[in-house]
């Protein structure tokens, strides 16, 4: 159900028709964050996961955002490298249900990241860059203990990003 709110953003609806979740919402997304979620859940279903996780979104955006591999590579890390890292530990296992769910956290990134794009005058559309900062924002546990010890840091991304690396700008 939840995936076919999310959907109906995609398809050119007006403004949050029916009134979810603004976070949930994926007229609020940017199209390569709405690429980034689609990779994460593929991702989750890999995995035979019956949720989309927080490591699966981040996953997701280095899979998929060109604008914040962008970002990762302008501090001198290596979007690849990091990939790599996150997904050693995942399992390939026959795929999972065909509808998954957001767990807690995620959502609770996802409502951090709509807030950080907002607050980056980013005309309120996520993308990638904000669900990265959110991550590590939010203190995601494991996760972004092992961000930081790839070399990701919620400083050094700021820096990057205020530096002039615009994600996701119009064209």
């Amino acid at each position: 159900m939840v995936w076919a709110l999310l959907l109906l953003g995609a398809c050119g609806m007006p403004p949050n028709p029916l009134g979810i979740e603004e976070e949930l919402y994926f007229g609020n997304y940017t199209p390569a964050a709405r690429m980034a979620i689609h990779s994460a859940l593929e991702h989750a279903k890999r995995g035979g996961s019956a949720e989309i996780t927080s490591e699966d979104l981040v996953i997701g955006v280095l899979q998929s955002e060109r604008d914040a591999r962008g970002v990762i590579e302008s501090m001198g890390l290596s979007a690849d490298a990091l990939l790599m890292a996150l997904s050693q530990d995942a399992p390939e296992v026959a795929a999972g249900p065909q509808l998954l769910r957001l767990a807690p956290g995620t959502k609770r990134i996802l409502r951090a990241a709509l807030d950080e794009s907002k607050a980056r005058g980013n005309a309120a559309k996520l993308c990638g860059v904000d669900i990265l900062l959110a991550v590590l924002a939010n203190g995601a546990g494991d996760l972004g203990k092992r961000l930081e010890e790839e070399g990701l840091s919620l400083a050094g991304l700021h820096a990057a990003v205020v530096k002039g690396n615009k994600p996701d700008a119009p064209k």
